[in-house]
Order: structure tokens, then sequence, then C-alpha cells
């Protein structure tokens, strides 16, 4: 079974089989992944971006690549930003914590507690929506003088 990572409120009712008698038990679980604490680099080598994630006892290279079957994102690197309470559609009620990763090329959703990307560039907006290139969506901007 898996569970989405948060704090689980566990009751369980005990029966003592030679007496009959049922005691309620409670016990608090949090459960949580190795993905959820420590730093995230965002990076390129040129030509496609990477996400690099460090932890306490270690480091996975290229986040999106590893969760995701070898899976690249095109384009150099751009921004990254944490979302919180993210939900892949309106109706949903699954809330998780999610990094939206841009490139000059490419923008992915990524869920930060197992790195599976949920959404990506052709299906993070409404129906019908058509974009000649996201490269002039995620460009970065250049401060005027």
């Amino acid at each position: 079974m898996l569970m989405n990572p948060g704090t689980y409120h566990l009751v369980f009712n005990v029966k003592h089989k030679a007496t009959g008698v049922v005691k309620m038990l409670t016990a608090n679980l949090a459960v949580a992944t190795r993905t959820m604490n420590g730093w995230y680099l965002l990076k390129d080598d040129g030509v496609n971006t990477e996400f690099d994630f460090i932890h306490a006892s270690g480091r996975i290279n290229n986040f999106i690549s590893y969760f995701n079957k070898g899976r690249t994102m095109e384009g150099k690197a751009v921004k990254a930003v944490f979302m919180p309470s993210h939900k892949t559609s309106l109706a949903s009620t699954d809330l998780f914590g999610a990094l939206l990763v841009l490139s000059e090329k490419d923008a992915l959703i990524c869920r930060v507690d197992n790195g599976l990307v949920v959404n990506s560039f052709d299906d993070m907006f409404l129906p019908n929506r058509k974009h000649a290139s996201c490269r002039t969506r995620f460009s970065r901007c250049r401060p005027t003088s």
C-alpha cells in the first residue's frame, strides 16, 4: 500500500481472546520520503536542464531523469518554483508539494515526495490552448535601463 506523506492518526481496537476485553489503542504515524528534506539544485549542461537533489546521506543526480525513466528536459535552465499545495486538476482534492521547473524550451511539474512528473508543458493549460513555442513564454526577463 502506498501512502501519501503526512501525519496519520491510527486507531486500533485490540481484543483479548481469553477475556473478551476490548481496548482502544491510538498512535500517530508520520510518513515522509527521502526527497522531502534536502536541497534542490537547478542547472543545465548547455543543452538540457537538470535538477539535482542533495540530501543528508547523499545526492540524486538529475532528479527528473532518475524518477521518470530517463526523461530529459530540453533547453537551458531558467527557474524552479516550489509549490506547497499543488493539485493536478480543478476538481482534485489531492494536494501535494511540487516543483515547477522551467527551461527555455519546456516546463514540468514534479511531485516532491516521489519525483514523478505530474504535468508537462502540453497538459498544464486548459484544453485547446495552442502555443507555438514555450521559449517565448519562459525566457529570462531582461531588465530595462
